[in-house]
């Protein structure tokens, strides 16, 4: 009988990809996280604004989209947490 490799093992990074907002926008939950956001040439910062008595819509940080003209977003990554040195 042959003996079996021991195989190493490896991390795996989840990558997420950019979500059209034809297909999901971010939830109310959401409204606080900060998303890049894109019209197919130019990518900016955004926050989403969904909250109860007010209009749906990205709030930009610099505002080099036109409004109405986002494709695409993606959540911002939170920073990693450092120990303290």
């Amino acid at each position: 009988m042959k003996k079996r490799q021991k195989k190493e093992s490896f991390d795996f990074i989840i990558v997420p990809s950019w979500i059209s907002v034809k297909d999901k926008l971010p939830s109310k939950e959401d409204t606080d996280d900060e998303y890049l956001v894109t019209d197919g040439e130019i990518v900016d910062l955004a926050i989403w604004w969904n909250k109860v008595g007010t209009k749906k819509k990205w709030d930009f940080y610099t505002p080099q989209i036109i409004p109405g003209a986002v494709t695409h977003w993606i959540l911002v990554p939170k920073p990693p947490q450092l120990q303290n040195l």
